[in-house]
Formats: C-alpha cells, structure tokens, sequence
C-alpha cells in the first residue's frame, strides 16, 4: 500500500502535467495561430473566416468564446484566446494539413510537422486526463509522459529550459484551474468531433437524394 506522502506526491504529478498542458500548450497553440496568420491583422482573419466559425457558434464555440472574437468594441486579441478556442480556430480555419495518422491517433516519430505535435498533444491530454480523472501518476508514468509532451512542445516552438523551470515550480491552487481547464478542453474537443460527425452525415444524405434523383430521371 503506497503511504500517504507518495499518494501526494502521485496526486500532484497529475497536477504538473495538467499545467504543462495547460500553460504552455496554450503558449505554443498561441504561437502557431499568430505565425499563421502574421502578415494579417487578427479582425482582417476572423472577418474572413466568419461564415466559418458561425457553423460552430454554439455548439463548439461558447457565447464568452464568440465575444473574444467578436468583440463589441475593439480588435479581437489572441492573448485572450484559451486552448480550447485555439484547437478550434487551428483545426478550422488556419490551413492545417491533417497528419495521415488522423487528429486522434498519435502520429509516427518520422512526422515532425506542426499539425503532428498539436495532434501529439492532443493525444498526451487525453492519457493525462483519463489518469487524473481515476487515479494518481507514478513516478516513472509522469517521467515518461512528461518527456513525451515536453518533446511535442519544443517542436512547437517552447523553450527546452522553460519546460525545465514549470518542472521544479512548486505547486499551487492553479494545478486545480488547470485540472478543470483540461476537462473543459477535453469537453470541447469531443464536441468538435461530434459537429463533424454530424456534417458528414448530411452531406452523405445529400449525395444519396441527389444519387435518387438522377435514378430517377434515368429512368423517365
């Protein structure tokens, strides 16, 4: 039986990746979006993509979320943007080749692209999220998760000795905004799958009424 500073100690891993995931997932997300799209302003890209992000209004994007975009007064700021809004806006409307392996497989160490470490991440969030959500992270399961991610952020563009300093950071009641960060981002990912899902249907409807209608003019 694990004594009771080692279940701690296990608990509070599950709080440092879910910081890792949290802080400088969003940093990188954030670094990738505005490298995107550096030669435009920020109001110029969303105006663009509007008729886009309006299908995910609601369903995927919340009223609070919208607002950032869209705001009644002033430009729109990415600094504002949390990693649930930045997944969406990168898998919509920033230009992304999907990795072969898919968004939600982890894709092989020979594909070292942009889109295959934000799906790496997406993938390690979702291994943290089950454990945290169960159960506490040993040692060893934290050392190696946390190396996997860390790999995945540096090639986004994060700095090797800030990922070194979030590491040895102590603790604080923002590992449990950070827990409740990665649930919603989890949340939010599941409903954009679902949006999807539910396009693809009714463009495979679409197809099998237009499929009938000419069946029926061949054979009037």
């Amino acid at each position: 039986m694990a004594s009771s500073s080692q279940t701690l100690n296990d608990q509070a891993n599950g709080g440092r990746l879910s910081r890792l995931l949290v802080n400088k997932g969003t940093q990188a997300l954030r670094a990738v979006f505005d490298f995107t799209y550096r030669s435009s302003t920020l109001t110029a890209v969303l105006n663009t993509n509007k008729a886009i992000l309006q299908k995910l209004r609601y369903k995927v994007i919340n009223p609070s979320q919208w607002k950032l975009l869209y705001p009644s007064s002033g430009p729109p700021d990415s600094q504002n943007f949390d990693v649930t809004l930045l997944t969406v806006l990168l898998r919509n409307i920033c230009g992304l080749t999907r990795p072969a392996s898919g968004w939600d497989a982890l894709p092989p160490d020979s594909d070292t692209s942009v889109a295959a470490n934000i799906a790496r991440i997406k993938f390690y969030r979702n291994q943290v999220h089950a454990h945290i959500t169960t159960t506490e992270i040993a040692g060893n399961e934290f050392e190696n998760l946390w190396l996997k991610i860390s790999k995945a952020l540096i090639g986004l563009g994060i700095p090797k000795s800030e990922l070194d300093e979030s590491k040895e950071a102590p603790l604080s009641l923002e590992e449990a905004g950070c827990i409740q960060l990665l649930e919603d981002w989890c949340k939010s990912e599941a409903e954009i799958n679902v949006d999807v899902k539910e396009i693809l249907a009714i463009i495979k409807e679409q197809r099998m009424q237009i499929s009938r209608e000419n069946e029926n003019v061949d054979r009037w």
